[in-house]
């Protein structure tokens, strides 16, 4: 059985599941933990903590008061606990195959209140490394998840000739992640996979940064970088750019920047 960490609390339409600590139990921001349902304990939940609040109410404020005005009350408070609330998102909930194997599936349920909050265990996420039988080839890396396993992760190389965004905040990993995405493009069985990279900002190239690695010096045949500013590298001469060009990049351009397009390219 693996480790109780919280308790449902209660649930939240679409996703928001609220869980209370167990004593002496730690929970991260970014983890992720397996539900079991108090009702049917056949039914079971994965899902990533996003988020944790403190119990905002009148005692809680009056607690702190009485701490500032009277420091051996400090010995009353620490018993309560900290009425710690962390708030997670489903991820999937499963269910087993004809063979017994867990299989994920979009949630259609939220797990009851009362459910017990758990470390998740290998064939909890076991589900992430057979994608690779689904065409999932190319490896970005290992899910960081509690517990010692190493769950290892692949993208399906077929899918990056579509629309690939990566969003978050700054100092949230985007660059890391692209970098090692390239790196596995790079380092692609057969050479199976390509990319070309406008670094502006020299963010994957070159290291900029201590402790970072760029792609230059992992001395990789199928890597060729191209730096505008050198007499040599290739650029695309300006007379080369027709008015059309612009035009298809820009498709909302004014009609007075339209007239300027086929002004220019009259003029080159």
């Amino acid at each position: 059985m693996s480790e109780i960490v919280g308790n449902v609390a209660w649930a939240e339409f679409p996703d928001r599941i609220y869980i209370a600590k167990t004593e002496d139990a730690e929970i991260l921001l970014g983890d992720l933990l397996k539900i079991v349902d108090f009702y049917n304990p056949e039914r079971e939940f994965l899902i990533r903590v996003t988020g944790a609040l403190q119990a905002q109410s009148a005692e809680a404020l009056a607690t702190a008061r009485k701490i500032m005005s009277d420091p051996n009350f400090r010995r009353v408070a620490a018993a309560r606990g900290s009425g710690e609330l962390f708030i997670g998102t489903l991820l999937c909930s499963f269910k087993r195959d004809s063979e017994g194997r867990k299989k994920p599936y979009i949630p259609k349920q939220l797990p009851s209140r009362h459910s017990d909050v758990l470390i998740p265990e290998y064939e909890d996420l076991k589900f992430v490394e057979d994608l690779k039988d689904l065409g999932y080839d190319l490896e970005v890396g290992i899910l960081r998840v509690r517990g010692g396993h190493e769950i290892k992760v692949s993208l399906k190389g077929a899918d990056l000739p579509r629309h690939v965004s990566v969003y978050a905040i700054t100092g949230k990993g985007k660059t890391g992640f692209v970098k090692t995405l390239l790196y596995a493009i790079a380092t692609s069985t057969g050479s199976k996979y390509g990319a070309l990279v406008y670094d502006a900002h020299d963010e994957y190239y070159k290291t900029v940064q201590s402790g970072l690695v760029g792609l230059n010096e992992l001395n990789l045949d199928s890597i060729h970088y191209y730096d505008l500013h050198e007499e040599g590298s290739p650029k695309i001469a300006l007379t080369s750019i027709s008015a059309s060009d612009i035009m298809s990049v820009f498709p909302d351009l004014s009609s007075a920047q339209i007239d300027a397009c086929i002004l220019m390219n009259d003029l080159i």
